[in-house]
This record gives structure tokens, C-alpha cells and sequence, in this order.
């Protein structure tokens, strides 16, 4: 089922499926449950699905949301047992020669 997002007189109208909806957004539900009739009106099938102009697609979002994550990551500060498998880790020079 496909719907566009009403103009509700603010920048979004609402948010789904981890997305900001500006209005006049037109995307599929995923369940027909998901309508909301204070935020969204049916539209035909047909209707192609389009995005508010400098709206990110959603593979751009979850890129985004990796790129932070791991950058995130890398900043914390290691846990104790993180350390401890690094200290108990075979070193370069620990290896035999043959």
C-alpha cells in the first residue's frame, strides 16, 4: 500500500521506517497496520514512490549510521578483557624460527 505524506505544517509530517517523511513524500507501508490517518493519505498503486528533494535514500542513512558506529568504536577505550587477549596474543617475535 502506497501513501503520501499530508502537509501537518511543520518540516516532517512524520517518521517511518527509519526515515524523516517530509510532505508530499509518497512510500510503500511495509503492513497495511502502519497507517496513520493523521499523517498520511492513500494514494494509487501506480503513484511512483518519491522523496522530498535533499532527503537521503535509506542505504545512505544505514552507510551513515555504520560509518558512525565504527568511528564511534574506534574512539572508546578498550575493555578489560579486550586488553587482555591483546597482552595474552602470540607476538612476532614469540614465533619460533626455523
Amino acid at each position: 500500500m502506497k501513501v503520501r505524506a499530508k502537509d501537518i505544517g511543520q518540516t516532517y509530517s512524520g517518521y517511518y521506517n527509519y526515515v524523516r517523511r517530509r510532505p508530499g513524500d509518497v512510500f510503500e507501508l511495509i503492513d497495511e497496520k502502519d497507517f496513520s490517518e493523521s499523517w498520511m493519505e492513500r494514494v494509487p498503486d501506480d503513484t511512483p514512490v518519491t522523496r522530498a528533494p535533499g532527503e537521503p535514500s535509506p542505504a545512505e542513512i544505514a552507510a551513515e549510521r555504520m560509518a558512525l558506529s565504527q568511528a564511534a568504536k574506534a574512539k572508546r577505550p578498550k575493555s578489560a578483557t579486550e586488553r587482555l587477549v591483546e597482552e595474552r596474543a602470540p607476538k612476532p617475535s614469540d614465533a619460533e624460527v626455523i
